[in-house]
């Protein structure tokens, strides 16, 4: 699965899951958007990320960052951000014109 999320600050990351484990992520896409709709069609077409510069240390507690739990450990809610644009294994793809802000909006306009 695919993740795009957009901070309240209009910054734009992506983050690859396998198996509900972060294997990828990249924050900064706001400055060369560009740069992101390739990354997203060159994942659809080939699902390898091994050989891709730019991944985090740490991908995956970059990721939990965006998240807040509770004391049971059960996902509470977003904390300034949200899943802008999602594609899952099966082919699906999903933009969620409604979460965007400015920065994901000059990608994929605004729905009308």
């Amino acid at each position: 699965m695919l993740e795009v999320i957009e901070d309240n600050g209009g910054g734009l990351g992506l983050y690859i899951l396998n198996d509900d484990k972060v294997i990828y992520g990249h924050h900064g896409y706001e400055h060369a958007p560009e740069n992101l709709l390739n990354d997203i069609k060159s994942y659809i077409n080939y699902p390898d990320t091994s050989d891709w510069e730019g991944n985090m240390d740490d991908p995956q507690a970059a990721y939990d960052d965006y998240k807040e739990y509770d004391e049971y450990g059960q996902y509470t809610g977003p904390q300034g951000w949200q899943v802008v644009y999602r594609y899952t294994c099966d082919g699906t793809s999903t933009i969620y014109h409604s979460r965007m802000g400015t920065a994901a909006s000059l990608l994929w306009g605004r729905e009308q």
